[in-house]
């Protein structure tokens, strides 16, 4: 008699979420037990067999297929942007005596998550918050320099700070 018909394989990830850089385990069943992987984009670990490894340059949900016995099945990892943040101060200069500046920060487009944010400087507090503004001041003549420092959600990802600087004048005699 005929061989039994052999099913699609399947496959699964192990994260299903990493950063940018960061390895996902792949494991596949089904099929004949004979398993070639692809994943467009992704740089294909030296696994053989049901198991192998892959990891990403660039975010987004991605998509990878193994293939046994002529069939295919797909699983998806999907990769997490790392924290881009931006520091603002309003004004960034001024005259003496120079009352207050308003330090804004928070994520840039396509940043990955922020899980919290401190901030450095002299009266500069984020709260832990993300995102916001906090009023510091006042100065008199000289810089003045503030940095965020946040965390990504994705402990795979180092922390990232941004400086940012008022510079008080001294009055024209």
């Amino acid at each position: 008699p005929p061989p039994p018909p052999v099913g699609a394989p399947s496959c699964s990830v192990n994260p299903s979420s990493v950063a940018i850089g960061e390895t996902a385990g792949l494991s596949a069943s089904g099929g004949n037990n004979t398993y070639t992987w692809s994943a467009p984009g992704g740089n294909l670990g030296s696994g053989s067999g049901s198991g192998s490894s892959v990891s990403y340059n660039t975010s987004g949900l991605k998509t990878v297929t193994v293939t046994s016995a002529g069939l295919s099945g797909n699983c998806s990892v999907d990769v997490i942007a790392g924290p881009n943040i931006f520091l603002d101060a309003n004004p960034s200069s001024g005259m003496s005596p120079l009352n207050s500046s308003v330090l804004t920060w928070g994520p840039v487009s396509g940043s990955g998550p922020i899980a919290s944010c401190s901030g450095s400087g002299t009266g500069f507090s984020t709260g832990g918050a993300s995102s916001g503004a906090d009023t510091v001041g006042p100065f008199t003549t000289g810089t003045y320099t503030y940095s965020v420092t946040c965390l990504s959600t994705m402990s795979y990802y180092a922390p990232v700070s941004v400086p940012v600087s008022i510079t008080v004048s001294s009055l024209p005699p």
